[in-house]
Protein backbone atom coordinates (compact mmCIF):
# COMPACT_ATOMS: atom_id res chain seq x y z
CA UNK A 1 0.00 0.00 0.00
CA UNK A 2 2.84 2.34 0.80
CA UNK A 3 4.36 1.47 -2.54
CA UNK A 4 1.26 2.71 -4.42
CA UNK A 5 1.32 5.90 -2.45
CA UNK A 6 4.95 6.46 -3.36
CA UNK A 7 4.29 5.77 -7.04
CA UNK A 8 1.30 8.09 -7.16
CA UNK A 9 3.29 10.81 -5.39
CA UNK A 10 6.05 10.33 -7.93
CA UNK A 11 3.57 10.59 -10.81
CA UNK A 12 2.12 13.81 -9.34
CA UNK A 13 5.57 15.31 -8.88
CA UNK A 14 6.68 14.20 -12.33
CA UNK A 15 3.46 15.51 -13.85
CA UNK A 16 4.26 19.06 -12.67
CA UNK A 17 7.37 19.15 -14.85
CA UNK A 18 7.28 19.84 -18.58
CA UNK A 19 7.59 16.40 -20.26
CA UNK A 20 10.25 17.42 -22.77
CA UNK A 21 12.47 19.05 -20.16
CA UNK A 22 11.77 16.30 -17.66
CA UNK A 23 12.74 13.60 -20.14
CA UNK A 24 16.27 14.90 -20.28
CA UNK A 25 16.62 15.36 -16.54
CA UNK A 26 14.29 12.68 -15.18
CA UNK A 27 13.69 9.12 -16.49
CA UNK A 28 10.18 9.22 -15.04
CA UNK A 29 9.47 12.27 -17.20
CA UNK A 30 10.49 10.26 -20.26
CA UNK A 31 8.07 7.49 -19.22
CA UNK A 32 5.26 10.05 -18.85
CA UNK A 33 6.08 11.52 -22.26
CA UNK A 34 5.93 8.08 -23.86
CA UNK A 35 2.66 7.31 -22.07
CA UNK A 36 1.13 10.56 -23.35
CA UNK A 37 2.23 9.76 -26.91
CA UNK A 38 0.85 6.23 -26.57
CA UNK A 39 -2.42 7.60 -25.21
CA UNK A 40 -2.73 9.97 -28.19
CA UNK A 41 -1.89 7.16 -30.62
CA UNK A 42 -4.42 4.78 -29.04
CA UNK A 43 -7.08 7.50 -29.05
CA UNK A 44 -6.41 8.29 -32.74
CA UNK A 45 -6.48 4.61 -33.70
CA UNK A 46 -9.68 4.12 -31.67
CA UNK A 47 -11.36 7.01 -33.45
CA UNK A 48 -10.25 5.59 -36.81
CA UNK A 49 -11.51 2.10 -35.87
CA UNK A 50 -14.79 3.61 -34.64
CA UNK A 51 -15.21 5.45 -37.95
CA UNK A 52 -14.49 2.26 -39.93
CA UNK A 53 -16.93 0.31 -37.75
CA UNK A 54 -19.66 2.92 -38.26
CA UNK A 55 -19.07 2.84 -42.02
CA UNK A 56 -19.32 -0.96 -41.96
CA UNK A 57 -22.53 -0.88 -39.92
CA UNK A 58 -24.00 1.64 -42.38
CA UNK A 59 -23.05 -0.61 -45.30
CA UNK A 60 -24.60 -3.61 -43.54
CA UNK A 61 -27.83 -1.68 -42.95
CA UNK A 62 -27.96 -0.61 -46.60
CA UNK A 63 -27.27 -4.13 -47.86
CA UNK A 64 -29.87 -5.62 -45.51
CA UNK A 65 -32.41 -3.04 -46.66
CA UNK A 66 -31.70 -3.88 -50.31
CA UNK A 67 -32.03 -7.60 -49.65
CA UNK A 68 -35.33 -7.09 -47.80
CA UNK A 69 -36.63 -5.12 -50.78
CA UNK A 70 -35.42 -7.81 -53.22
CA UNK A 71 -37.07 -10.53 -51.14
CA UNK A 72 -40.32 -8.58 -50.99
CA UNK A 73 -40.40 -7.91 -54.76
CA UNK A 74 -39.32 -11.48 -55.58
CA UNK A 75 -42.03 -12.89 -53.32
CA UNK A 76 -44.61 -10.73 -55.05
CA UNK A 77 -43.31 -11.79 -58.46
CA UNK A 78 -43.36 -15.45 -57.37
CA UNK A 79 -47.00 -15.17 -56.28
CA UNK A 80 -47.96 -13.58 -59.62
CA UNK A 81 -46.13 -16.31 -61.54
CA UNK A 82 -47.75 -19.07 -59.47
CA UNK A 83 -51.15 -17.51 -60.16
CA UNK A 84 -50.32 -17.37 -63.86
CA UNK A 85 -49.19 -21.03 -63.80
CA UNK A 86 -52.45 -22.06 -62.11
CA UNK A 87 -54.52 -20.16 -64.71
CA UNK A 88 -52.53 -21.60 -67.62
CA UNK A 89 -52.82 -25.12 -66.17
CA UNK A 90 -56.58 -24.65 -66.04
CA UNK A 91 -56.51 -23.39 -69.65
CA UNK A 92 -54.54 -26.50 -70.67
CA UNK A 93 -57.12 -28.74 -69.03
CA UNK A 94 -59.93 -26.90 -70.85
CA UNK A 95 -58.09 -27.14 -74.18
CA UNK A 96 -57.42 -30.86 -73.65
CA UNK A 97 -61.10 -31.36 -73.02
CA UNK A 98 -62.03 -29.45 -76.19
CA UNK A 99 -59.47 -31.45 -78.19
CA UNK A 100 -60.97 -34.72 -76.92
CA UNK A 101 -64.49 -33.51 -77.77
CA UNK A 102 -63.41 -32.48 -81.27
CA UNK A 103 -61.59 -35.78 -81.79
CA UNK A 104 -64.70 -37.72 -80.73
CA UNK A 105 -66.86 -35.52 -82.94
CA UNK A 106 -64.54 -36.04 -85.93
CA UNK A 107 -64.43 -39.80 -85.32
CA UNK A 108 -68.22 -40.07 -85.15
CA UNK A 109 -68.59 -37.84 -88.23
CA UNK A 110 -66.23 -40.01 -90.25
CA UNK A 111 -68.18 -43.13 -89.24
CA UNK A 112 -71.48 -41.55 -90.24
CA UNK A 113 -70.55 -40.37 -93.73
CA UNK A 114 -69.99 -42.77 -96.59
CA UNK A 115 -66.54 -43.14 -97.99
CA UNK A 116 -66.07 -41.49 -101.35
CA UNK A 117 -64.60 -43.55 -104.09
CA UNK A 118 -62.45 -42.02 -106.75
CA UNK A 119 -63.59 -42.84 -110.21
CA UNK A 120 -61.10 -40.81 -112.11
CA UNK A 121 -57.43 -41.88 -111.76
CA UNK A 122 -56.35 -38.22 -111.72
CA UNK A 123 -58.42 -37.65 -108.59
CA UNK A 124 -56.60 -40.43 -106.80
CA UNK A 125 -53.22 -38.86 -107.50
CA UNK A 126 -54.39 -35.40 -106.57
CA UNK A 127 -54.19 -34.17 -110.17
CA UNK A 128 -50.47 -34.86 -110.48
CA UNK A 129 -49.36 -37.50 -112.89
CA UNK A 130 -46.17 -39.31 -112.03
CA UNK A 131 -44.38 -41.14 -114.78
CA UNK A 132 -41.83 -43.75 -114.01
CA UNK A 133 -38.75 -43.87 -116.12
CA UNK A 134 -37.19 -46.76 -117.93
CA UNK A 135 -33.93 -48.45 -117.07
CA UNK A 136 -32.04 -45.17 -116.92
CA UNK A 137 -34.45 -43.28 -114.68
CA UNK A 138 -36.18 -41.21 -117.35
CA UNK A 139 -39.26 -41.73 -119.41
CA UNK A 140 -37.63 -41.61 -122.80
CA UNK A 141 -39.56 -38.51 -123.78
CA UNK A 142 -37.67 -35.42 -124.72
CA UNK A 143 -38.50 -32.25 -122.91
Amino acid sequence: MQMWGAISALVVVAGTFHPAAAAEANPLGKVLELLNKLSEKVTTEGESADKAYNTYVEWCDDAASEKRHEIKSSTSKKQKLESSIDKLSADITICDSKINQLAESAASASKDRPRRRHCNPEERGGGIRVERGGAHGHSGQTP
